[in-house]
């Protein structure tokens, strides 16, 4: 890349590291540099043909790591590229909280499932 697009950002320990956003802007640069086949590896997104997928990880046990095995995948494939939407149905809200929202300070009334349930069209 030669000092095109986004600069690393420096650690304490002198290391460099890119955020996603900076990650995703590379992704976009290289893909716009190469042509058919190849720039769908930088850039991965559906075609118009290709349906949703969805990713349900389940168990009827608790305790048996369904929280972190969600986090874990959904972070997975947000860096691979991937545009991900993580939905948190536990009472708990681990996930939640994994991903960095604390659903008594960050969530609404308005914005939970149970909103979306018994919309009333205002």
């Amino acid at each position: 890349l030669a000092g095109e697009g986004p600069q690393p950002e420096l650690a304490s320990n002198g290391r460099r590291f890119y955020t996603l956003g900076q990650i995703n802007e590379i992704r976009h640069m290289m893909a716009g540099s190469t042509r058919g086949r190849e720039s769908i590896e930088f850039v991965p997104h559906r075609r118009g043909s290709e349906h949703l997928q969805v990713i349900a990880v389940t168990n009827f046990k608790g305790g048996s790591g369904k929280t972190t095995t969600s986090a874990h995948l959904a972070q997975y494939l947000a860096l691979q590229g991937y545009r991900v939407l993580a939905v948190d149905l536990d009472p708990q809200a681990s996930l939640s909280a994994l991903l960095g929202v604390l659903p008594e300070t960050d969530v609404g009334s308005n914005e939970t499932l149970y909103a979306a349930i018994r919309y009333d069209g205002s």
